[in-house]
C-alpha cells in the first residue's frame, strides 16, 4: 500500500493528508476531482487531476492493495476506516507503518538515506 502511495504522491502533488482522505468517490472518468482540505472552510476550490498512463497504473496498484473493499477510502485499515483522524489531524496509523517501511527500506535496498513525504511531494513540483 505505501509503495503505490509513494507512486501517487508525485503524480497528484497532494499534501499527505489529502491524499489519505481520497475517496473512492473522488476517483472519476475525467481524473481525481479533489477538494484540497486546507482549502476547504475557505475557497473551497475543487482540482482535477487529470489522467495519464501513470497515474492510472499508480491508481491501480492502490486499489490492489486495499486491504478491505468495505471502506469508502482508497487508502484505508483493515476496518476500512481512514488513516486521519478528523479531530486532530493526526495519521498515527498510517506514520506508523511509514516507519516500519523505511527500516525495511534501508534493510532490503540500495537506499542509504531515509526520505519522507515531503520529500515526495517536493518532487511534484
Amino acid at each position: 500500500m505505501i509503495q503505490a502511495y509513494i507512486r501517487l504522491k508525485p503524480l497528484t502533488g497532494l499534501r499527505r493528508s489529502d491524499l489519505l482522505r481520497l475517496a473512492m468517490s473522488d476517483i472519476h472518468e475525467d481524473g481525481i476531482h479533489v477538494t484540497p482540505h486546507k482549502t476547504a472552510g475557505s475557497s473551497g476550490k475543487r482540482i482535477v487531476i487529470e489522467w495519464n498512463d501513470d497515474l492510472r497504473n499508480a491508481v491501480k496498484a492502490a486499489k490492489t492493495n486495499r486491504s478491505v473493499n468495505i471502506g469508502p477510502f482508497l487508502f484505508c485499515n483493515a476496518k476500512g476506516q481512514g488513516y486521519i483522524d478528523e479531530d486532530t489531524g493526526t495519521a498515527n496509523g498510517w506514520d506508523s507503518m511509514w516507519q516500519r517501511f523505511m527500516v525495511r527500506v534501508l534493510n532490503e535496498t540500495e537506499v542509504t538515506e531515509r526520505f519522507t513525504e515531503h520529500d515526495l511531494r517536493a518532487k511534484a513540483g
